[in-house]
């Protein structure tokens, strides 16, 4: 019978700078061991087990103890750290019964927990009760947190009644969700081309100069501008030097997704372009937009990449993720920077500002939410409505727009305002579209604290913003047919999926879809890395890949592929990976799935109708054969061998 291999084990509950500190600690116990480090972030050494704080705990138990299989955990170090308890991080360390489990506090020293070690263990509480009433003194600490909450007696039970709302609306989510084809539409014959929405307020300059790139770029479609309410005189200045474009006038602001609606219900032609008045658009826009609905099945949108005016950091990019572990100085939904050659990548949604969309599908979504006035979320809350139904959205990295960042909204309302905008949003995204409850609950929890932290500090709008939770009006759930899971959206639009496009993306050949563990080049992967290129002759070969960090592809593997998918975790029953599998299963509809090593069986289910290979590394020629034997068949219409 196989032995087990003896491996030691840091589960590091603790802050990502100490991380470093703890894995060098680690490795100077029982040096001789392997060392293996389950955390949310990666660490500087040891085998990494990915633990996701927004994966139920069965979930990250059972992917634990996946890596772990074939081996025995003699030592479990557990990192005591007080500020980040992780619980259930602490308590997977206990349920992989190692021999022995070592407890590491943040000053480097460790005892061993069992029971009748009270000496060292009762020396650790008094230390760290003195620690705490140490911080109880110290200004910033917990004294000063007791006093915030004191001349803000309110923070606290208004969090407490935002807890108690997510619990309840918690329960009218759905502990699982099933998944299924993407919804079928119903087509309209809209004849093809664009029409571009613009919605503008006292915007008369922005769109003189807007305007002219708008009409030289657009080759077939129309331009309507929504006058919301304006007051400089917009729709005489449309009708005197742009009497091509289509006004329509509103005496009264509608705010900005009412407005977009109006747009939306007049346009004549097949997409539909979402453009603000303080976006420049740069060469071929229409153009690189329209080829992702081209090459992208069931495409909802496409979501150019956004710069901003020289000097100004780049905070946004149009490639919108969402974090799978934000810290309480986060916001979740931020955007990620490309990667060079990237193209096509999933992302979370397409701006309402610049994002062109599919019409058929953008109407049977009813438009955007005109619950989210006066403005903000509401593209967020369409793209992953579209994302449960089956519909995606992509970056498109060639279509490029330069934005003058809330030129429009910065001068109706203050920072103060904008901000509180957003977070309110946010939290009524949570509750009307999120399905999932552990989704829900898990971005709803983090949502409360971040509020909470900011209303101790005095912060008004956060206090504002945690009042008006609740399980009334517009707070509750939508009722709409989903087809994606929510958890599988998140996953492969968390930032750790990028597509990149190959060489041989517009041949005819038959497509064979490889799933390895590593990334196959000359160097590390030069078997498989030889027999996809002797292959590249015949088949059209697409590439899902793990990789350590986010890089650019390999140029010898876009030379052989049509389209390369990395996906940056470590962890072999990753989410995100399935997903990305998922996804491009879908998209390119593969005769043959070849899934390198054994360990990625469990990936068959995932790869759709495709016949699957499995190969085991020791008989790469034999399987290799399979799938050859299998594409002869195909050709020759013949059943499988």
């Amino acid at each position: 019978m196989r032995s087990e291999l003896p491996v030691k084990l840091l589960f590091a509950s603790c802050a990502p700078e100490f991380l470093p500190r703890a894995v060098a600690a680690a490795c100077s116990v029982d040096p001789e061991l392997p060392l293996e480090v389950v955390s949310d972030t990666a660490p500087p050494q040891g085998r990494w087990i990915r633990y996701t704080p927004a994966r139920p705990f069965a979930d990250n138990l059972r992917s634990c103890r996946n890596r772990l299989r074939g081996k025995r955990v003699e030592t479990a170090l557990l990192v005591l750290q007080p500020l980040f308890p992780c619980w259930k991080l602490r308590l997977i360390a206990i349920l992989t019964r190692p021999r022995r489990i070592l407890a590491l506090n943040e000053n480097l020293d460790y005892f061993e927990l069992r029971l009748l070690n009270f000496g060292p263990i009762a020396r650790h509480i008094r230390w760290r009760a003195r620690e705490w009433l140490d911080r109880m003194l110290r200004a910033g600490g917990p004294a000063a947190g007791l006093w915030q909450a004191i001349r803000h007696p309110r923070a606290p039970a208004l969090y407490l009644r935002a807890r108690a709302a997510g619990a309840l609306l918690g329960l009218l989510k759905l502990p699982r969700q099933g998944d299924g084809p993407p919804a079928p539409i119903s087509s309209t014959n809209r004849p093809p081309g664009i029409s571009v929405v613009i919605p503008s307020r006292n915007g008369k300059d922005m769109l003189a100069r807007v305007l002219p790139l708008v009409l030289r770029e657009l080759e077939s479609g129309e331009v309507i501008v929504i006058d919301n309410g304006s007051a400089d005189g917009t729709a005489d200045f449309l009708r005197r030097q742009f009497p091509s474009v289509i006004v329509v006038e509103h005496a009264a602001p509608l705010g900005f997704p009412a407005a977009i609606n109006v747009g939306v219900r007049l346009a004549r032609f097949s997409h539909v372009c979402l453009l603000n008045n303080d976006m420049a658009i740069g060469p071929r826009f229409f153009r690189h937009l329209l080829q992702a609905f081209e090459q992208v099945p069931n495409l909802f949108s496409a979501n150019p990449q956004v710069f901003l005016p020289p000097g100004v950091p780049r905070q946004e990019t149009g490639k919108a993720v969402i974090r799978s572990a934000p810290t309480l100085s986060d916001f979740p939904v931020c955007c990620d920077s490309p990667l060079p050659g990237e193209d096509l990548t999933y992302v979370l949604y397409g701006s309402s500002g610049c994002s062109l969309f599919d019409a058929d599908r953008l109407l049977s979504l009813h438009g955007v939410d005109e619950t989210y006035q006066p403005a903000y979320v509401e593209d967020l809350d369409l793209g992953v409505r579209a994302w449960q139904r089956g519909w995606p959205t992509v970056f498109a990295a060639r279509a490029h727009v330069v934005h003058e960042h809330r030129a429009t909204m910065s001068r109706l309302y203050s920072p103060e305002q904008l901000e509180y905008m957003v977070v309110s949003h946010w939290m009524l995204f949570l509750a009307r579209t999120i399905r999932h409850r552990g989704v829900f609950a898990y971005y709803w929890r983090h949502a409360a604290a971040r509020l909470f932290r900011a209303a101790l500090a005095g912060n008004e709008h956060a206090l504002r913003v945690l009042g008006e939770t609740g399980i009334q009006g517009d707070w509750l759930p939508l009722r709409e047919h989903t087809v994606m899971p929510d958890a599988e959206i998140f996953a492969l639009c968390d930032g750790s999926v990028s597509v990149f496009p190959g060489a041989h993306a517009h041949s005819d050949r038959p497509v064979v879809l490889i799933a390895s563990p590593f990334l196959p080049c000359p160097g590390r992967g030069a078997r498989l890395y030889h027999l996809m290129r002797h292959a590249a002759a015949k088949w059209k070969q697409v590439l899902v890949s793990f990789v350590d960090r986010s890089t650019p592809a390999p140029p010898e593997l876009l030379e052989i592929c049509a389209e390369v998918v990395t996906v940056r975790q470590d962890d072999l029953d990753s989410p995100s990976f399935r997903a990305a599998l998922r996804q491009t299963v879908a998209k390119w509809n593969p005769a043959i799935a070849r899934l390198e090593t054994t360990s990625f069986a469990r990936y068959a289910p995932d790869c759709g109708r495709a016949r699957t290979v499995l190969s085991a590394g020791e008989i790469p020629h034999d399987a290799w054969r399979q799938v050859d034997a299998l594409y002869r068949d195909l050709l020759r219409n013949r059943a499988p061998r």
